[in-house]
């Protein structure tokens, strides 16, 4: 249901910006790796962004959440994060962005740090 809610909330917030080319341009979304019953979604909500999959805009992560994408000792399994109580993923998130290196950011979350760089060199085109 999250998913869904979150697909539809893409979908209403990026119609606008992508059906405008100035905005078409700028825009870079990082999406988790879906999973096996949401992908149909997925692979719809990218039919309907080609300019954008095209555009190299569309980032998909590796996993199917941002803690099974950090590096260790932080890294945790598909069935950890599952576990994880409310605010729990805020809580890990601030604990991280406090520690990690630069290095460990750029080397191990390769796709986050490529999506944060086509922000910026988007944004100041």
């Amino acid at each position: 249901r999250k998913q869904e809610k979150s697909m539809n909330a893409i979908n209403v917030a990026f119609t606008p910006l992508y059906q405008t080319p100035v905005y078409r341009e700028r825009l870079v979304i990082l999406c988790d790796k879906p999973s096996a019953e949401r992908d149909a979604d997925y692979q719809q909500f990218r039919r309907s962004y080609k300019a954008l999959v095209d555009g190299g805009q569309i980032i998909e992560a590796p996993h199917g959440s941002l803690e099974e994408c950090y590096p260790e000792p932080w890294k945790m399994s598909a069935e950890d994060v599952k576990k994880l109580k409310p605010g729990d993923k805020t809580k890990l998130a601030k604990v991280v962005s406090q520690a990690i290196s630069q290095e460990q950011f750029e080397k191990e979350m390769p796709h986050i740090h490529q999506a944060l760089q086509m922000a910026w060199n988007n944004a100041h085109k």
